[in-house]
Order: structure tokens, then sequence, then C-alpha cells
């Protein structure tokens, strides 16, 4: 197996997909790459997750409680879930979104929250079952060290 140099994903946050800081990144069933852009530089806080269609093409989506992104992860459906630092809209807590794989929002406007301490999500992953886990960081209002991970149970409906 060879292995070959590396290219440069984007050339520039303004030019490629408002590529910012990415923390994480995911590949969804059609090699697009999807990151979570934890940083703007004019509001110091990332709002975006950018899906690259190749190695210059990329798109920066927005919507669904996305506010401070950190990780990502692709679910079976295509859906692409990002875990948020901070949290958004009338949430009270930090909690995750979801973008369907063209980009939209599919989560309310503040995310989907959690009544558990779930203060600043670090990482987000789908299990077997299509449930979202989301390792917590640390807990709200003290910012002490966050001890547990918390788990949204999603169901779809089928009609």
């Amino acid at each position: 197996m060879a292995v070959s140099n590396g290219a440069t994903l984007g050339s520039s946050a303004y030019t490629a997909g408002g590529l910012e800081q990415p923390y994480s990144i995911a590949i969804d069933a059609s090699n697009n790459i999807w990151l979570p852009n934890n940083y703007d530089p004019n509001t110091l806080v990332g709002t975006t997750v950018s899906k690259f269609t190749s190695v210059t093409t990329g798109t920066a989506y927005s919507g669904g409680g996305i506010l401070g992104p950190d990780g990502v992860a692709i679910d079976g459906a295509g859906n692409v879930w990002v875990s948020n630092q901070i949290h958004s809209g009338p949430a009270s807590t930090a909690g995750v979104a979801e973008l369907n794989n063209s980009g939209a929002a599919i989560s309310p406007a503040g995310g989907y929250t959690s009544s558990s301490t779930l203060g600043g999500p670090n990482d987000v992953a789908i299990d077997s079952s299509g449930n979202v886990w989301a390792a917590n960081a640390y807990v709200p209002v003290t910012f002490a060290n966050g001890t547990n991970v918390v788990e949204f149970v999603v169901r779809r409906c089928l009609w």
C-alpha cells in the first residue's frame, strides 16, 4: 500500500467553506467531509459547520442551535450531528444540533438539550440504534469538570 502526500483542505477561512478552528471531523457515505467551525473571527464563537465536497469546495451551514460547535458525527440516515459547547437561544444548557445531509437544520433553533448537567459537550457519537451520545466536558454555571455522558434517544416517525 502506498501513501501519498496530504493535500490541504481549503485555502482559507473565507474562501473555502468558512473553515475556522475545526476540532473534529466526520465523513459521510458520499465522502463529503464535515467539520465544526468552533471559532468566528468576528464574534469569537463559531456558529457553522462546513461541508467539503472536494479539497477546494466547501460550504458553511448554520442553524439548529449550532453555537461553539466541537464534535461532529454522521448517523445511518446521513444526518449530521454536532455537539455545541455553548447554549443557544432559550436553552439553559448546551446541547446538540442536527442537520440533514444537505445542510438544512432539523433540530429546533435552540438545538436539542438535556435536563441532565450537560454543560459543554465536546464530542458526539451515534450508536447502532441511531441514538446520539454527547460527552460532557464541564458542568453548567460552575464549569467544574464534566463527569457524565448524555444519551439522546432518537425516534423517527415512519409515516
